[in-house]
């Protein structure tokens, strides 16, 4: 288990209102959808997909978290 000590995408949109660029807004669902097309090439069905399940780093990572 990972420890990570950033916040989840819900903290990091409720800290930062609309001063977001497009393109960091972008690269966040970029990052997303290469997590959600790596889960389906490996048959993997994230149920509970959200803003807290999804942790950000400061480099536009994000890693899923709670498969439940």
């Amino acid at each position: 288990m990972d420890y990570i000590p950033f916040k989840t995408l819900g903290q990091f949109l409720n800290e930062s209102k609309n001063s977001l660029a497009l393109v960091t807004k972008l690269g966040y669902m970029f990052s997303i959808c290469q997590s959600l097309r790596y889960l389906r090439d490996y048959k993997i069905v994230h149920l509970d997909l959200k803003p807290n399940n999804i942790m950000i780093y400061w480099n536009l990572l994000i890693k899923l978290i709670d498969f439940g």
